[in-house]
């Protein structure tokens, strides 16, 4: 899971000084591809290419998400390097202190 921390996706891995939330074993990936955080304003997940070599692209999209972020929705498919992601299930509950 993702929390409001956010996350990096890429090849890279501690040992290698890039420390991915995670990690995808895809030489088509950059070490830090991809970036997701979340906005509390909207309460949704964003994501976006860091500058990564082969682009992080939005299934059905020929441009890479390079400059804006893109919410991050159920059901969306992205293609970072030669790995497809589906999005699955989104789930954002709030942590009430006692």
């Amino acid at each position: 899971p993702i929390d409001s921390t956010g996350a990096t996706v890429g090849r890279g891995n501690k040992k290698s000084g890039e420390g991915n939330r995670i990690q995808i074993l895809d030489e088509e990936m950059s070490g830090v591809h991809a970036q997701v955080h979340y906005r509390d304003a909207d309460r949704a997940f964003y994501m976006k290419d860091s500058g990564s070599t082969n682009g992080t692209f939005r299934r059905f999209s020929r441009e890479k998400d390079t400059s804006e972020p893109q919410e991050i929705t159920k059901g969306a498919l992205y293609r970072l390097g030669q790995t497809e992601l589906e999005v699955k299930n989104i789930c954002v509950t709030e942590v009430v202190p006692r």
